[in-house]
């Protein structure tokens, strides 16, 4: 079912049915009224806002973008292995997520995307940071100096969860067919994965840790 409406329409009756059913009244007139209560808009629930979002512009795949600008291949091999394994068809980068890769990768420059719901913004920091890590792991032998080499803050739960499920998926899969990202890195970098590289934080508790450093600090010092 693709009609937000529908759905909204579906749920609402399901969760009626459930207090119909769970919380019933001996008459019949009763159970009515109290119907015609909770069906006012914010009782039990608000109806559906629906944000038509355009579809944004696409530049170019990740392959052409490293022709394009000279850089090494396996970053695409490498994100088709995790991050764009799951697309059937060759993934096009949004004419922002280009210009972020370009500009954060290539230039070495700070950038900050603002963009609408939807439009990929998530790949607009990953792409770099993979990039990164592709490039520097090109140098490393079988063993290689470990290090916090990427912090990614989330200011709350729901989206860090939901983004560390993409980041294992990017970083750590494997696949039947041997085309998963650690598949890649066993034949492309010894087998030495990338998870342990990327950080995830909720920001209030980074603030909470640089306190609680900031109080031993003081407290040593006295």
């Amino acid at each position: 079912m693709n009609n937000p409406v529908k759905i909204y329409k579906s749920l609402y009756n399901t969760y009626i049915n459930y207090i119909n059913s769970g919380l019933p009244f001996f008459r019949d007139e009763f159970n009515e009224e109290r119907n015609e209560l909770l069906k006012e808009p914010g009782t039990i629930s608000q109806p559906p806002i629906i944000e038509l979002v355009p579809k944004y512009q696409e530049k170019a795949t990740l392959e052409e973008f490293c022709k394009n600008e000279n850089v090494t291949l396996d970053i695409n091999d490498f994100v088709k292995s995790g991050l764009f394994g799951s697309t059937t068809s060759e993934r096009r980068l949004y004419t922002h997520q280009y210009a972020s890769l370009r500009e954060a990768y290539v230039n070495r420059k700070h950038i900050v995307v603002t963009t609408g719901t939807g439009s990929g913004k998530t790949e607009c920091f990953l792409l770099p940071i993979f990039a990164d890590l592709i490039s520097e792991s090109a140098l490393w032998d079988s063993h290689r100096t470990r290090a916090m080499r990427a912090m990614l803050l989330y200011p709350l739960n729901a989206l860090a969860e939901d983004q560390m499920l993409r980041l294992r998926k990017a970083l750590n899969s494997r696949t039947l067919d041997s085309n998963g990202a650690l598949d890649w890195l066993d034949k492309n970098r010894w087998g030495i994965g990338f998870i342990s590289d990327v950080i995830l934080e909720l920001h209030l508790l980074v603030a909470l840790k640089i306190k609680r450093k900031i109080d031993c600090e003081r407290r040593g010092s006295s």
